[in-house]
């Protein structure tokens, strides 16, 4: 039979519906009848459960009395009673049993367990649980920094640090690496995520993987980005006014046009590549614009020397040449001209063309030959040398005014050359005595043999004090530098050959009465600067096996990436890399006329040079050109 309430069907004998709960037409006869238990039923006699036509649901059977059972006579055989069957009211249309409701609960039990697996699964990947993690908004660093360290850019606006960026992106396991970027904004400041990671664009917000590699672009503050030289001016115009500061567009002329297009970037100022010194914002960037001329145009710069002095002088221009220590690429042509390549010159004038030059021409560029020197019979290292002329910056420049250094010269009256180094793009207008350098240091005694190689008198030549310096071994290579070689004796420099020093008190000896020293007399470091100057094609191998360089600073130089051979350079001796005992060194008996800092032929307690050449502690040559008057140059008109 079927259930009346939901058309579920039901066992014969069945008090409740196993779908929905209901009593059957059973139970109200078990009840009826006092629970008396329904007769047997013989299967035979069992009816057969009505086919029910579809249509609409059979209505609740009302309850039905249950008969009472029949009384067998004592004499009658034992058949069985017949099966009550229950009356039911006919059916006014066809009715068809409703559809279980039980696969609708499971599905929606089903769908239940989904919703709150996705639910789960959505609230632990937004919680980066997993599938990587989100690149933190610069937005939300700047407000957990606000009201403790608030950073601002030059015009007031707020600004997020580099340092706060990479330390929230290690805190979410990635690996960073910062890329200097020149802009309007100050140093240090984040400028945005660079390039891509594992095949997506870095980007505030984007999901990586947890120890990707981010690139951090970090303002450098204002510069000339190192695509600039070839570009249409009008095109480099937007990204070098976008750096805060004045930018000034002069003429510089060019004979080729095809090869270098009229309205193309050809030079600037700083050199490309190289920021804008602190201390020139408000004079800014330079560019030179490329327009058609005569004369010493730019294209000049590495042509062969003969060449373009030939076409010169059929101009009617008068030249002259003078080397300059150029890369490798630029030997016997021109790397220069004073005035400078480019700029407007009138038929008639004076023109001097550099010729690059390399290791092969040091000895004759930085030695005094006999027939040269004042005195005669004397080979020394008085003369320093214009071929140094130019400004020299580290491969990466982050502060132009550490990263870079510059070497300029004056003429004095009797002709000699007096060089100058000063920190920084720009040499100094004005240098003073402190900016001199020198391969000869002041010597405690001013004895000319510090500064020779050799000494000859009559038929007899002597070894001077300098006849191993790096200069004489045909490397390629020479120091120089500026300082005193005396030592400090309570705060006052002398002369360790003629006073002593006790008590940090200075004094003469009397008649006879030897120097004697009490360990307050001492050389320091920080009053020697010392620098390496590295020609094109010099032999550093040579250098670093004679142990001119220190031991730990060769090892450390082999581990980072090779410098360039092919292009000069200087080293900086870097007292940051000595310990603090190595910088500073009692005067004694020993060495009272021998300071560890100034290097000699005779030093036995020389102290080795740090850093060792690589391309991290390389001073490369970056420009020789920029010795043009920018402010006299006609304007260029972009158009």
């Amino acid at each position: 039979m079927f259930c009346g309430n939901c058309g579920a069907p039901v066992q014969d004998n069945a008090r409740f519906c196993m779908q929905c709960g209901a009593r059957t037409p059973q139970s109200h006869r078990e009840q009826s009848a006092g629970n008396v238990p329904p007769a047997t039923v013989a299967p035979s006699a069992a009816p057969s459960a009505p086919a029910m036509p579809a249509a609409t649901p059979v209505p609740a059977t009302p309850a039905v009395p249950v008969a009472p059972a029949a009384t067998a006579s004592p004499t009658a055989s034992p058949t069985a009673a017949p099966a009550y069957t229950p009356t039911m009211p006919a059916p006014t249309a066809a009715v068809s049993a409703p559809k279980p409701k039980r696969p609708m609960m499971l599905l929606a039990a089903l769908l239940a367990v989904l919703v709150i697996a996705g639910g789960a699964a959505f609230v632990t990947w937004k919680s980066e649980l997993w599938g990587g993690r989100s690149l933190p908004d610069p937005a939300s660093i700047a407000a957990a920094h606000s009201g403790s360290s608030t950073t601002t850019n030059e015009d007031g606006s707020a600004a997020v640090m580099t340092d706060d960026m990479v330390a929230a992106l290690k805190a979410k396991g990635f690996n960073t690496r910062i890329k200097q970027v020149f802009s309007g904004k100050s140093k240090g400041v984040f400028i945005g995520y660079a390039g891509n990671a594992n095949g997506k664009e870095a980007k505030p917000g984007a999901r990586m993987p947890a120890g990707a590699t981010i690139i951090v672009q970090e303002s450098a503050g204002p510069g000339v980005p190192k695509d600039t030289i070839g570009k249409q001016a009008k095109r480099a115009a937007s990204t070098l006014e976008s750096m805060g500061v004045p930018v000034h567009y002069k003429q510089v002329y060019v004979s080729d046009t095809e090869k270098t297009p009229e309205g193309s970037v050809v030079d600037t100022y700083p050199a490309a590549g190289s920021p804008v010194p602190d201390n020139q914002r408000d004079d800014g960037i330079y560019v030179g614009v490329a327009v058609q001329g005569t004369g010493p145009t730019m294209d000049i710069v590495g042509q062969d020397v003969d060449t373009v002095r030939t076409e010169l002088e059929s101009q009617g221009y008068s030249v002259s040449v003078e080397p300059r220590f150029a890369a490798e690429s630029l030997k016997g042509k021109v790397t220069g001209s004073n005035p400078a390549p480019g700029s407007h010159v009138d038929a008639g004038q004076s023109v001097t063309l550099y010729e690059g030059v390399d290791a092969s021409d040091v000895d004759k560029l930085m030695i005094d030959d006999p027939s040269k020197n004042v005195e005669s019979g004397v080979r020394s290292l008085y003369g320093m040398s214009a071929a140094m002329a130019g400004t020299y910056c580290k491969a990466t420049v982050t502060d132009a005014d550490k990263d870079c250094m510059t070497i300029d010269y004056r003429t004095d009256e009797y002709g000699s050359i007096i060089a100058y180094q000063t920190w920084g793009t720009k040499a100094n207008d004005n240098p003073s005595r402190d900016d001199e350098v020198s391969q000869c240091f002041a010597t405690n005694g001013g004895d000319v043999g510090r500064c020779s190689i050799t000494l000859t008198y009559g038929s007899d030549t002597f070894d001077g004090d300098a006849t191993n310096r790096l200069i004489t071994k045909g490397w390629g290579m020479f120091d120089f530098g500026r300082g005193q070689e005396g030592a400090l004796c309570g705060g006052e420099t002398i002369t360790t050959w003629f006073m002593n020093c006790r008590a940090g008190e200075s004094t003469y000896p009397t008649t006879g009465d030897d120097l004697e020293w009490d360990g307050s007399a001492t050389y320091e470091m920080s009053a020697i600067d010392l620098f390496v100057y590295v020609t094109a094609g010099a032999d550093i191998d040579a250098a670093e096996q004679s142990g001119y360089f220190d031991t730990s600073a060769v090892q450390t130089a082999a581990k980072q990436k090779p410098v360039d051979t092919d292009r000069p350079f200087i080293l900086y001796r870097d007292p940051s890399l000595y310990d603090e005992d190595q910088t500073s060194v009692k005067v004694n008996e020993k060495n009272m006329y021998d300071n560890p800092f100034v290097p000699s032929s005779k030093d036995t307690n020389d102290v080795k040079f740090k850093p060792a050449p690589s391309d991290e502690t390389a001073y490369y040559l970056v420009d020789q050109v920029n010795n043009r008057d920018w402010n006299a140059m006609r304007d260029a008109d972009l158009g």
